[in-house]
């Protein structure tokens, strides 16, 4: 019985880290119970925002029952566990709409954390048919709670990368559009389509700054109209350029200079949009969700307006540039500076692609530089060491059994040993001339830039060591009962003008190909003699 309830704790922590919507991943989890323990009825119920009611959002029964996916059920018959209960409680069981007779066994357990608030409940047809399981259906309790969190970040993943799309796209309209009314409603058209914003409007002050003059706005909900004068002494919106910060606005939070726009709005964020220190006007988003603005949401947005100051500063530029066309050679001071303000922007964007080309290098588990990096890093660094004649080495390393070490711990905890690894080996490379990256599930590769063979096996040996004094338990391994690597490390003494970056990798595979082939847990060298 022992084995069964591991069998299906394991099979449930797979499916909490699967890439797969939160629903699916609930039905899942009551599937396998159902199936498992042949219990009639396995159900999880999510409380409504206002907690008036318990949905059905997850079922498996064998049951002739009303019960289905959507039932609810009044919580004023049913009063839910306060708030800051633990992650998972027992409770009451609710009573349930089936047909026949009643079953002769329930169990309830509520679940909270700060992302997730739902009953589990379980019903048998025989006596006492829980008794033996109420650990287990604790410990399932908290593989629902952790398969929350993991699909909320699986949604702040695709969010920040439809973002960031969205900041690559929006960079190209500075020089796709000439009119600056048009580029600004189409920036706005962009935003509500790829995010989700209720309202998406750019508002431009007058040349006095005291006051807003222009508004391009679009999104599928309508904003009231503001009045013919709107100075930036009133609103949320004046409130940015007053200040010269952004604000983030809860509709069901009192604030003096909040003036709703639309009922169904629940959050709202604005930002001034600044060039060379000068506030142009603001970038203002409205969403009916009140947790829409996030952190790292908040951050694009910024480099969003950031952007869309340089694109207004270009449309400016040009009209001003059409304008003066007759009398250039009057103007000629003036078009200096419209095209340093025009180099500046183009700079600025420039820096902002660059910021996001790094978010895009890094390895989202274990934080060190990623595969596609480690490309780069590794080409650039042999070339340099061809050209100056001097040595460079390369490890490369694999985690002993890991396929093993998932298949009998879990992906969660696989992942939980891939990280401590990378801290590892954090620690043992800290030079400059050390660099570290995964180039793949359990694979990693150090570049060591000035380093003869000797040093270069030293580092190995040392981090081999490192890891296996992490004493992290591995039973499936046949090689020790803790997780070892193998490593391969190759050198190059004096790399010639032609000398290839794969050649030095492709002896480093071959030297990690001979330790596992000798054992595991050690590390191999090949020195490299290229005339």
């Amino acid at each position: 019985m022992q084995d069964t309830q591991l069998e299906v704790l394991n099979q449930a922590a797979g499916y909490t880290s699967e890439m797969i919507p939160f629903p699916d991943k609930l039905a899942r989890i009551v599937r396998l119970l159902r199936q498992a323990f042949g219990w009639e009825v396995v159900a999880l119920f999510l409380p409504e925002e206002d907690d008036s009611v318990l949905v059905c959002h997850a079922l498996a029964t064998t049951l002739d029952t009303n019960l289905h996916l959507g039932w609810t059920f009044p919580t004023q018959l049913h009063p839910l566990p306060s708030k800051g209960t633990e992650e998972s409680s027992t409770c009451e069981p609710i009573p349930l709409p089936h047909r026949g007779k009643p079953l002769k066994s329930q169990q309830a357990l509520w679940l909270e954390t700060a992302e997730l608030r739902a009953l589990f409940q379980v019903e048998s047809s025989r006596k006492k048919a829980f008794d033996a399981y109420r650990k287990l259906l604790h410990m399932v309790g908290s593989q629902i709670c952790h398969a929350r969190v993991c699909s909320n970040r699986l949604e702040e993943i695709k969010r920040h990368m439809a973002l960031t799309g969205l900041l690559s796209h929006i960079s190209r309209v500075a020089v796709d559009d000439s009119g600056l009314e048009a580029c600004l409603s189409r920036i706005t058209e962009t935003i509500s389509a790829n995010f989700p914003i209720s309202i998406a409007s750019i508002i431009l002050l007058d040349d006095s700054g005291e006051h807003f003059e222009l508004e391009i706005s679009n999104g599928p909900l309508e904003l009231a109209k503001a009045t013919e004068t709107w100075p930036i002494s009133i609103g949320v919106c004046g409130r940015a350029v007053r200040e010269g910060k952004a604000q983030l606005i809860h509709a069901d939070t009192p604030d003096p200079d909040y003036v709703p726009g639309n009922p169904l709005v629940e959050s709202e964020y604005v930002v001034p949009i600044r060039f060379h220190g000068q506030i142009l006007g603001v970038l203002n988003l409205e969403s009916t969700v009140r947790t829409t603005f996030s952190d790292n949401v908040c951050l694009i947005l910024n480099s969003i307006a950031n952007q869309i100051a340089g694109i207004i500063q270009i449309a400016l530029t040009n009209q001003r540039l059409e304008e003066k066309q007759r009398v250039i050679e009057m103007k000629t001071a003036e078009l200096e500076e419209a095209n340093t303000r025009l180099a500046d922007a183009n700079e600025e964007m420039s820096r902002a692609n660059e910021e996001l080309e790094t978010l895009s290098m890094s390895d989202g588990l274990t934080g060190l530089a990623n595969r596609r990096y480690f490309d780069d890093y590794y080409d650039r660094e042999c070339r340099r060491a061809a050209r100056n004649g001097e040595p460079i080495s390369l490890i490369l390393l694999d985690v002993d059994h890991f396929k093993d070490y998932n298949d009998t711990y879990g992906h969660l905890l696989g992942d939980q040993c891939l990280i401590k690894i990378a801290k590892a080996i954090r620690t043992t490379v800290q030079r400059g001339s050390e660099w570290a990256a995964r180039v793949g599930g359990e694979e990693f590769a150090i570049v060591l830039s000035h380093h003869d063979h000797p040093k270069a096996q030293q580092v190995a040996e040392t981090l081999r060591q490192r890891v296996e004094e992490l004493g992290i338990e591995h039973r499936a391994s046949n090689t020790a009962k803790v997780v070892t690597i193998s490593l391969g490390v190759a050198t190059c003494a004096q790399p010639p003008p032609s000398f290839f970056a794969a050649t030095l990798f492709q002896c480093a595979d071959d030297a990690l190909y001979n330790s596992k082939h000798q054992g595991r847990n050690r590390v191999t060298g090949i020195c490299l003699d290229v005339d």
